[in-house]
């Protein structure tokens, strides 16, 4: 069944690897033809400053974000080295790349010498789900109020360490009520449900003092898509993946109606390397996002409640 799934997946997925050119429209660009980044910084509920470097879309309000996570010791500049950036700039995604506390520059200015990336603990986990990317998400609510993309319309992709962050983040903005401002529930102005998809690269089953057991099952009940990428030659990657995997009801889905995908590849690498090092790995990702996040019918709307 597991080697049945496997090959549904990458048919599934492999079926729009040429994926066909987004209309480019006029935008600021840097010299290789790029979207031109911006540096942004948003403080959190606790103070913390959110460093975070931000490619907007041309697209305006229909513009799909995906927001990208690094992994241990890492910054958000390891993305640069891969081809997920160029391309989904070709596929015109507005694209958030973020330094998580105690990484990069997402470090207090008064914080001295002691902090170090090595000094997380599960209070640094617990407030990167509940501060520091709903500080992002602030920053995506005011460009999806401006009209400059699309915030239901939103995909994860995480290495490692934060992907174990990326599910229990997405878990809690699934659990968010909408609005108490229309007689029903289906009127009512949504306050989350807005991640549409997952990209787990090395997914983790657990960090210090937070876990995923209660949030795959959860996420299991949403309309939310997943795709884990791991190299099989790690066991314990391929141990977490296919755990996590069976928890979402990977293994049960319909084939016909399939959100849920591996991507195991016969190497040891793990993390964003996989992005590197995996020639299929990028446009399996990118095609996973533009079927999951940039195709979800989901037209932009006013996300203030009415009762303001």
């Amino acid at each position: 069944m597991r080697a049945l799934m496997l090959s549904l997946t990458l048919a599934v997925l492999a079926a729009g690897l040429l994926i066909p050119a987004a209309p480019v429209l006029a935008q600021a660009k840097s010299k290789d033809g790029t979207p031109e980044a911006q540096q942004k910084v948003e403080t959190t509920r606790d103070g913390f400053p959110i460093h975070f470097t931000y490619w907007p879309s041309t697209m305006g309000k229909e513009a799909p974000v995906v927001v990208l996570l690094h992994g241990k010791s890492q910054n958000r500049v390891v993305w640069n080295a891969t081809a997920l950036l160029r391309e989904l700039f070709k596929q015109q995604f507005a694209v958030i790349a973020v330094d998580l506390r105690k990484h990069g520059e997402s470090i207090p200015a008064d914080a001295g010498s002691k902090m170090k990336t090595t000094t997380l603990t599960k209070f640094d986990y617990e407030a990167m789900i509940a501060f520091d990317l709903e500080a992002v998400k602030k920053f995506i609510y005011d460009e999806h109020q401006a009209q400059r993309l699309n915030m239901r319309k939103m995909g994860l992709v995480a290495s490692e360490f934060s992907t174990v962050v990326a599910l229990n983040w997405a878990a809690a903005d699934w659990a968010k009520k909408p609005f108490d401002d229309a007689p029903t529930l289906a009127a009512s102005t949504p306050r989350g449900q807005d991640v549409q998809a997952i990209v787990l690269l090395s997914p983790m089953e657990t960090l210090t003092g937070v876990g995923t057991t209660k949030t795959m099952p959860f996420l299991r009940q949403t309309t939310i898509a997943s795709l884990m990428i791991f190299g099989a030659k790690r066991a314990s990657d391929k141990r977490s993946a296919d755990k996590l995997h069976q928890l979402i009801g990977g293994e049960q889905q319909d084939k016909d109606n399939l959100r849920h995908y591996k991507g195991e590849f016969p190497i040891a690498n793990g993390g964003i390397d996989l992005l590197v090092r995996v020639e299929q790995a990028t446009p399996l990702t990118v095609n996973f996002l533009k079927r999951h996040v940039a195709d979800v019918q989901a037209d932009w709307r006013d996300r203030r409640s009415r009762l303001e």
